[in-house]
């Protein structure tokens, strides 16, 4: 039943899985963990060029102001991978898509950035937003993680590469789609 690229969250004693079933971006509920789970329904799909080919990796978290944000990656095909979001009232939508999307593009020739913007998710802390996507310099590995900041989702500020490759062993090729979770006051990057 899921595709690929889940993201579970549980919210009021439900459990949502946010998965992408190419094209698009759907959601399960369960009342267990373990399921059985409902089958999924549409929540986001290609609609403009840079995303035409497929919307995918969703991550979803509530905003401080209650809105609900998915934030995931859309390709225009070869490989062609950048990151946007949209936002709903409603867990389970419906997610109005950001005009301005997407909102991190390519870096220029050169940059970390320059081929790969993927993989996203996204924590809030003090009235920052983080968002950490997976980046190469081309459209090909090595993968490596960055983050950007919002402070109003409107303006992103790339930062650097926050999980680099290691010289040797198991993260010296790539170190990618890992995501911040809050457990209890302490915070996670897997």
């Amino acid at each position: 039943m899921f595709s690929g690229a889940p993201h579970l969250l549980q919210q009021g004693g439900v459990w949502y899985m946010f998965y992408a079933d190419r094209p698009d971006i759907r959601v399960a509920t369960a009342s267990n963990i373990g399921g059985p789970y409902s089958a999924g329904s549409v929540v986001l799909s290609p609609s403009v060029a840079w995303e035409t080919f497929r919307v995918d990796e969703p991550y979803v978290f509530q905003r401080s102001d209650g809105k609900w944000v998915l934030v995931y990656m859309g390709d225009a095909g070869g490989t062609t991978e950048q990151v946007g979001y949209a936002t709903a009232d409603a867990v389970t939508g419906p997610y109005t898509k950001y005009a301005g999307n997407p909102v991190l593009q390519f870096g220029p020739a050169g940059s970390f950035d320059a081929g790969t913007i993927a993989d996203p998710w996204a924590v809030e802390l003090n009235g920052v937003s983080y968002i950490g996507y997976t980046v190469s310099s081309s459209k090909s590995y090595p993968w490596q993680t960055a983050y950007a900041t919002t402070t109003d989702w409107v303006t992103f500020v790339k930062h650097n590469i926050v999980l680099p490759l290691s010289s040797s062993g198991w993260d010296a090729n790539n170190t990618f789609r890992g995501a911040v979770t809050r457990i209890n006051d302490t915070y996670v990057f897997a």
